[in-house]
């Protein structure tokens, strides 16, 4: 009986399984990468993507998400503003409509008797006559008719009180007597009858004669020729000869009350 030969020692080299030992070696890379935390980035590059790129590919995907957000965002803000103006617009409406029908139940009518009045007033001027009263005040029918005073002309007043002493309260006496206990004031004296067409300087000087002090005419609109809008006044010296008396003029006269009542009864 021949002996069965027995096998080597498995420790023996020529006996060593390749693959095997591939497989341990490879174990214990993988055991070392788990605990250095690289297995992940090699899962990543086996799979075809190295850290970097991984790394490019979430920063653009993050960038996207963001612009996503920043599109959303603006579309959103303008759907805001859009809606802010059109409220905005309704209660600019509501407020012009409101406005309308206030000024409708509660404005004066289009023309009133004062505007009727200036109107009628000034449908005799000439066109030369309203650019005139539009570029000089004192040119103005009114201020002619004595009814406006420009406010330059109360500057000037104080002007000359500096150079005339006594002035303001002179003109303080003759507008408000009772305030000084002015005894003389002025009277705006109807014209006598007899001295209607005659020249203004043979009136004027009776007016002297007998105490007064004539200062000129709040002459007719009828007089002198043409139609006045309004009665004016009309400054005179006591020898003025060239205007004649009408029968709807007034006088101006400073005088005391014995005076003009003796004057007016006398004539």
């Amino acid at each position: 009986i021949s002996p069965t030969p027995c096998p080597p020692p498995p420790n023996s080299l020529e006996q060593v399984d390749p693959e095997l030992e591939k497989r341990e070696r490879r174990e214990r890379e993988l055991s070392k990468r788990r605990e250095s935390g690289s297995l992940d980035a090699e899962a990543g590059a086996e799979a075809g993507a190295s850290p970097v790129a991984s790394a490019r590919m979430v920063q653009k995907q993050m960038t996207r998400a963001l612009s996503e957000v920043e599109l959303a965002a603006e579309n959103a803000a303008g759907s805001l503003s859009g809606q802010i103006e059109s409220a905005l617009d309704h209660v600019e409406e509501g407020a012009e409509k409101m406005f309308e029908q206030g000024v409708k139940k509660f404005s004066r009518p289009k023309h009133t008797m004062l505007e009727a009045k200036i109107s009628e007033e000034e449908s005799g001027l000439s066109a030369d006559d309203v650019h005139f009263s539009n570029v000089e005040p004192r040119g103005h029918h009114r201020f002619a008719a004595g009814r406006v005073l420009p406010m330059p002309y109360i500057a000037a007043l104080y002007t000359q009180a500096y150079y005339t002493p006594g002035v303001l309260e002179m003109l303080e006496a003759l507008v408000n007597p009772g305030k000084t206990k002015q005894v003389s004031v002025v009277w705006a004296m109807p014209i006598p009858k007899h001295y209607v067409e005659q020249e203004y300087k043979k009136l004027a000087m009776k007016v002297i004669r007998d105490g007064g002090i004539p200062l000129g005419l709040l002459r007719s609109p009828d007089a002198g020729g043409y139609k006045a809008p309004l009665p004016y006044v009309l400054t005179l010296s006591p020898g003025h000869t060239d205007v004649n008396l009408h029968e709807h003029d007034m006088m101006y006269v400073i005088a005391d009350r014995v005076w003009a009542h003796q004057f007016v009864e006398g004539e």
